[in-house]
């Protein structure tokens, strides 16, 4: 499938040639500024931050240079694009265009470099050694397997070339579909006009569940929230719906406990060992036990597995469909299949991206 081999290589090469010649970062948001830190405590220099708009100042007294004013020693150097998000502006195939078009020709994404920097710059939703694939090629080749339509199977063998840097002239293009609560999935519901008893795992300020709503004819949701000003937000816009809406200011898992969680960080709060607070965890079979569930949301920032545990007897149960974020951890794209052919062998999987560089990246289960 892929030269892991060829992979293992090329990562020397980059650590060997950053520290001989220092680097040049494009990019100067928050995860430059981390790149940059990361490469600080490695003692490889940083010669420039290089950015898209004009030459302005310095950051930590490096210079900020304009991607058109870069001189010929600049150009010369490994640049490495420390630019990681969802945002169409943020395509790096796009960037890596612009920057080969400049005559940048030692360019490395992050998917190339981050193995050098990876203990300093910890969890980067799916950026991995990418040596960890290797040992996993028999989980990944049956998830690929279970998926079941042409297209599924071609958006994961794109996300993993990807990812892995074997095709980054040409990133995954996201599939223009609503990203929950796509036609295909959906369509039982709407064929049938039978009302949908919903769960949302992750519910932020309510923007999901306001698209539930104008997609499924919905008898009740039930939504779940830890951070505590997303769940203001959300209580507030749950008032204004004319179905029962019931919240829970709490994080899901594999087991009633509590946890470490990084808030007030938005859509992006998370469940992590160096959060700053605590947060209450409940499973779905608990709180849920009595209640029959047609439709379950998942996007709780890379925790989607552990809640899929504590919801193993709702799923066995009732079946419901499932639309799960994939993209949070390096291996959510074959572990969650497997998992859930497991749990209930009887599922149709589906697998669509919906921003670029892979991020948003959703699996479907519907029975």
């Amino acid at each position: 499938m892929f030269d892991f081999f060829e992979i293992g290589s090329k990562i020397h090469a980059t650590i060997d040639e950053a520290r001989h010649d220092g680097v040049t970062l494009f990019g100067a948001g928050h995860f430059a500024r981390a790149v940059f830190s990361a490469l600080q405590d490695l003692g490889i220099p940083v010669r420039a931050f290089v950015v898209s708009g004009q030459s302005a100042g310095t950051i930590d007294n490096v210079p900020v240079v304009s991607l058109g004013d870069l001189d010929r020693n600049l150009c010369a150097l490994p640049m490495w694009l420390a630019v990681f998000n969802r945002s169409a502006a943020s395509d790096l195939s796009l960037l890596a265009a612009a920057c080969h078009a400049r005559g940048i020709d030692r360019l490395r994404l992050p998917q190339d470099y981050f193995e050098v920097i990876e203990q300093q710059m910890g969890w980067r939703y799916w950026l991995t050694d990418r040596r960890h694939y290797a040992d996993k090629r028999p989980q990944i080749e049956r998830a690929l397997q279970m998926l079941g339509d042409e297209e599924s199977r071609q958006q994961f063998m794109d996300t993993l070339r990807f990812r892995l840097g074997a095709s980054p002239e040409r990133a995954p293009q996201p599939s223009g579909t609503c990203q929950y609560y796509p036609d295909e999935v959906i369509a039982s519901f709407v064929a049938t006009g039978r009302p949908v008893v919903y769960v949302d795992g992750g519910a932020y300020d309510g923007d999901t569940l306001m698209q539930a709503a104008e997609r499924l004819q919905l008898a009740g949701a039930y939504v779940f929230e830890p951070d505590p000003a997303n769940f203001s937000k959300l209580a507030r816009k749950a008032r204004t719906f004319g179905f029962p809406v019931t919240g829970f200011p709490c994080g899901l898992s594999n087991a009633t406990e509590w946890l470490a969680f990084s808030c007030e960080n938005g859509e992006a709060s998370a469940i992590m060992s160096s959060g700053e607070s605590r947060i209450q965890c409940v499973t779905l079979d608990d709180c849920l036990m009595n209640q029959r569930i047609d439709y379950i949301k998942l996007d709780i920032e890379g925790h989607e597995l552990a809640a899929l545990e504590g919801a193993q007897g709702i799923i066995a149960r009732d079946r419901p469909v499932l639309a799960i974020a994939a993209y949070h951890r390096w291996d959510d794209i074959w572990k969650i299949p497997e998992f859930l052919q497991r749990i209930e062998p009887r599922y149709q999987l589906t697998y669509r991206i919906h921003e670029s560089n892979t991020f948003d990246s959703v699996l479907y289960a519907v029975c």
